[in-house]
């Protein structure tokens, strides 16, 4: 009986990599025909069953083996709008579905998609399928097609929050990020350069409810704090462990350029959290990580109860245009005896999560 189990598991895992590839293969089939029907009108098609039978000679093509097996022949909610096509269980994401009315304007799923693109790159996903367990297999403007989470927003928020690929901010910012950085201002050639790292902007409350603060004004009053030169034009933030906080990214790898024995940093955290949690942690492959913990050498940026114990983290607080509640910012050094020239920045608490504005080398 035992044998017949293992028999049993191994038999449904190879069916499930089978009807997987072949879902695969579907889709590689799919996006050719649909790269020979914009070659010949110009543009894609309002949905995949538009395809028949000039580009798709037969119909089963549109329906995911897995689906095919259970006899399902819808796609049904992609997440965020319904692409449903009553002959294709995917979800085609270049249709002309009316998604969203933005300041009067009524835009399209197809729109929406190319804002996306515009703002990220070729990954941006134009067909989808959800009959494989959690995640979603991808078929991108690109061609390559990956797996990734029904949020595929998630898998990139490296490059850019999360936020800033929805419609929340990105009909306010359509472009990468960089493009909306202040100019760096000649200064130290101490500070680090994180325009390719930041993934939100100074002037956003891009934490939600959890981060009610905008820091357009830091920019300006933090150019010097301590006698320390900072570059801060944005936001460095990985995300907590709050389900619908985790819009950023848990640890971001960032370059300094050039080997270093010490470097200063300039932080904050979004969000509360009991004194004595740990929020996250800096490290280097060389030395110690340095803990950031609440209460100690972080706090929430609107945290009027509570100061900093450890002597080594000097706190500063601003008052920023049209805010009543203080802005607190925490300069901490890390030191090494051995030279590093990258550090690794994590969110490591339940709640709160703390961001990174700039760096400095010593």
């Amino acid at each position: 009986m035992r044998l017949l189990a293992v028999f049993i598991v191994l038999a449904n895992i190879a069916h499930g990599d089978t009807a997987e590839s072949n879902c695969q293969r579907n889709l590689k089939h799919l996006f050719c025909a649909l790269a020979e029907y914009k070659e010949k009108y110009q543009e894609h098609p309002n949905s995949l069953s538009d395809l028949l039978p000039e580009y798709v000679s037969d119909p089963s093509m549109l329906i995911c083996p897995t689906a095919l097996a259970l006899r399902e022949n819808s796609a049904g909610n992609s997440g965020f709008v319904d692409t449903s096509d009553g002959l294709s269980t995917y979800a085609y994401e270049l249709g002309m579905t009316e998604f969203i009315k933005h300041n009067g304007t009524r835009y399209t799923i197809r729109q929406f998609k190319h804002l996306q693109r515009a703002a990220l790159d070729d990954s941006v996903p134009i067909i989808r399928c959800f009959r494989h367990g959690n995640q979603a297999i991808n078929m991108p403007f690109s061609g390559r097609i990956y797996r990734g989470p029904r949020y595929w927003e998630l898998a990139f928020t490296n490059q850019r929050g999360m936020p800033y690929l929805l419609d929340s901010l990105l009909f306010k910012y359509p472009q990468p990020l960089v493009r909306y950085l202040p100019q760096r201002a000649v200064g130290d050639a101490a500070c680090i350069d994180l325009s390719l790292n930041y993934n939100a902007l100074l002037g956003d409350a891009w934490f939600g409810t959890a981060h009610p603060v905008p820091l357009e004004d830091v920019s300006r009053q933090a150019r010097m704090l301590g006698g320390v030169p900072f570059d801060a034009r944005g936001v460095v933030q990985v995300g907590s462990l709050i389900p619908g906080n985790g819009s950023y990214p848990s640890r971001v790898t960032v370059s300094l350029g050039a080997k270093v024995r010490s470097v200063y940093f300039l932080l904050g955290c979004a969000g509360y959290a009991s004194v004595g949690t740990e929020v996250g942690l800096i490290a280097t492959k060389v030395s110690d990580p340095l803990a950031l913990v609440y209460g100690k050498n972080v706090i929430a940026v609107d945290d009027s109860g509570n100061g900093l114990e450890d002597p080594g983290a000097v706190q500063h607080t601003f008052t920023l245009a049209g805010k009543t509640e203080p802005c607190n910012l925490t300069v901490l050094e890390l030191e090494s005896e051995v030279e590093f020239d990258q550090v690794e920045f994590e969110a490591r608490g339940t709640g709160a999560a703390p961001f990174m504005l700039a760096i400095t080398k010593k």
